[in-house]
């Protein structure tokens, strides 16, 4: 079949799960023996990125944003950027990732693919709610008002932009179902323009667990993300401690950075020799989640967490809660445990019930690594995303 030149764009400034999905797609493609251009608007691209590069796929840096006001500093010379690479390449597709698409000139909209990872109209209404219903989420917001607020306002104005741009692109892939449905419910967008594709998972070899120095007695729990409202960090730190309070010989490494980094500080105070912080990694994290025992999560709101279907890729079960799309990629019991929603006690004793039997915690890892070999490999979700490439 014909061969395509397909650009992947994804300008935003600051590097995270959006550019790891961007490079895990980028990697299925051009072994595919398609040529993948990857457009980013990161400053520094982590070693992550290019070891995912084949002979096939290119790296282009331009500029990126950061917030709402950086999209309109950059507008003009980014979409003058895109449309030179594009006389040079001649792309067949265009994809981008949310927003991004904004930057993508109208004369070539006519081969522009949206990727949603997430619904930010849905981000915001499940962070307002649960910062008013949960305690620990209000005492959070009582003392970094201005992050909280700002994520809020934020989080809708993007959601505002998300719709914009899915109205001028052909077509809109969402990662799972339950994102399907937020995409018709909040954007408007038709079933017939959606299309639910999942992330591609790549199990990246690496070694950063020697960052890291634990006795081989110790066990290890891990979360991996954001430092954000939005990740559920207060009833997550809350949950962990619950859990360090509870056992002598875990560990709790914390993988990620961002503006609730205090809360993860105070809890290596209150526990020392049980908490190890890392707030950045550049490569992948395989060896890392080998090395745990459990993934747990406490986000409020994931469209399809590619930390958690990684830890799955290395048969390690994960604790998150029965929310938004979670339920999309763990079955609970069977792939992983699903706690109540923003209940950190549960979350903390479904994560307890793991320490304390090994046998079920391995019985669950290996149903969640056959269920991520099988379903979100890079030729399954590859041959996905070129059929969808070739209906633009």
């Amino acid at each position: 079949m014909e061969t395509l030149k397909i650009a992947l764009i994804d300008l935003y400034g600051r590097f995270g799960g959006g550019q790891v999905s961007l490079s895990n797609m980028a990697h299925a493609l051009s072994k595919k023996g398609h040529e993948v251009h990857i457009l980013l608007g990161v400053k520094n691209i982590p070693r992550r990125v290019t070891e995912l590069c084949s002979p096939n796929c290119y790296l282009h840096q331009t500029l990126g944003y950061s917030n709402l006001k950086d999209i309109t500093k950059i507008f003009s010379k980014t979409r003058t950027y895109i449309l030179k690479i594009h006389k040079s390449y001649e792309f067949d597709v265009i994809s981008a990732q949310g927003i991004t698409g904004l930057f993508v000139p109208p004369t070539l909209q006519d081969r522009l693919i949206v990727t949603l990872h997430g619904n930010n109209m849905q981000r915001g209404l499940m962070l307002f709610k649960f910062a008013c219903e949960k305690s620990e989420m209000r005492s959070a917001v009582l003392r970094h008002s201005r992050n909280f607020f700002r994520d809020i306002i934020g989080h809708f104005l993007y959601g505002k932009l998300e719709k914009e741009v899915c109205e001028k692109a052909k077509i809109v892939i969402v990662l799972t179902p339950t994102e399907a449905y937020y995409a018709r419910k909040w954007y408007s967008i038709s079933s017939q323009k959606i299309r639910v594709v999942p992330n591609v998972v790549v199990d990246l070899k690496d070694d950063c667990s020697k960052e890291i120095r634990i006795s081989p007695q110790q066990k290890v729990i891990l979360s991996v993300g954001a430092l954000e409202f939005i990740k559920g960090i207060p009833i997550l730190t809350k949950a962990i401690g619950h859990v360090l309070a509870s056992t002598k010989d875990v560990t709790y490494v914390s993988v990620g950075n961002g503006p609730l980094m205090s809360n993860v500080v105070e809890l290596k105070i209150k526990f020392p020799d049980k908490v190890i912080i890392l707030p950045q990694i550049a490569s992948g994290l395989s060896s890392l989640y080998s090395r745990s025992l459990v993934l747990v999560h406490g986000s409020l709101y994931e469209a399809m967490s590619l930390s958690m279907a990684e830890a799955m890729l290395s048969g390690k079960p994960v604790v998150a809660f029965r929310l938004a799309s979670i339920p999309d990629l763990i079955v609970d019991n069977v792939t992983g445990l699903l706690a109540k929603p923003v209940d950190s006690k549960d979350l903390a004793n479904k994560t307890l019930s793991l320490i304390e039997n090994g046998k079920e915690a391995v019985r669950i890892g290996v149903n969640a690594k056959n269920v991520v070999d099988k379903l979100y490999n890079e030729q399954i979700i590859g041959n996905s995303l070129e059929r969808v490439l070739r209906d633009v």
